[in-house]
C-alpha cells in the first residue's frame, strides 16, 4: 500500500537515424577525404527494408547488396537507405513528502530509469561498410557495437527543504 506516496511516469520513444550502407575506401578514386561509394541493393521484396532490426550482431542485411561493376561507379542503394534501432525506455519515480518541524520537511524518493531494462542499440555508424575498396565483403559489416542508454539504474535519495 502506498499511502499518499506520488508516482511519476516518462516514457521515452522514437525512431531511429536514417545511415548509408557504403563501400569502404577510395573505390571510386576520388582522393578525398570522404570518399565512399554506394553498393548496388537487390530490388526483390526482403530487401526492400535492408536491416535486420533486433539483430546486433548481423543488422545490416549484407545478402541485400552487391558490389557495382564497375566498382568506380556509383551503386543503386543511396543515401540514407537503412535505419537505425529506435529508442524506447521507461522511467518510473515514487515520492513522499514529510512535514518534520515548523517549515522543515523530508522527501524521499525513488526513481528507476530504463526500467524494463530493454536494450537500445546505436546504430552500426562504425560499421555500414558492406565491401571494401576492392570489393571484397567486409567481415564485420552491420556488427553494432554500442547501446544508446544504460542499463536500468534504481537510485534513491532524501531531500530536505527549509
Amino acid at each position: 500500500m502506498l499511502g499518499n506516496w506520488e508516482l511519476g511516469a516518462i516514457v521515452s520513444a522514437s525512431t531511429g537515424t536514417p545511415f548509408s550502407v557504403l563501400i569502404g575506401g577510395d573505390p571510386l578514386g576520388l582522393k578525398g577525404t570522404d570518399s565512399n561509394g554506394w553498393p548496388n541493393l537487390a530490388d526483390t521484396p526482403e530487401c526492400k527494408n535492408p536491416v535486420n532490426p533486433g539483430n546486433a550482431a548481423h543488422y545490416i542485411k549484407t545478402e541485400c547488396f552487391t558490389v557495382p561493376s564497375p566498382i568506380t561507379s556509383l551503386g543503386t542503394s543511396g543515401r540514407n537507405i537503412a535505419t537505425g534501432p529506435g529508442l524506447f525506455s521507461l522511467d518510473l519515480a515514487a515520492y513522499k513528502s514529510i512535514a518534520i518541524a515548523g517549515s522543515v520537511r523530508a522527501q524521499i524518493r525513488v526513481e528507476a530509469f530504463n526500467v524494463l531494462n530493454h536494450p537500445n542499440f546505436a546504430p552500426p555508424l562504425a560499421n555500414t561498410a558492406v565491401f571494401n575498396q576492392s570489393g571484397q565483403p567486409v567481415a564485420n559489416a552491420g556488427l553494432i557495437t554500442t547501446t544508446q542508454t544504460t542499463a536500468r539504474q534504481i537510485q534513491l535519495g532524501i531531500r530536505t527543504t527549509w
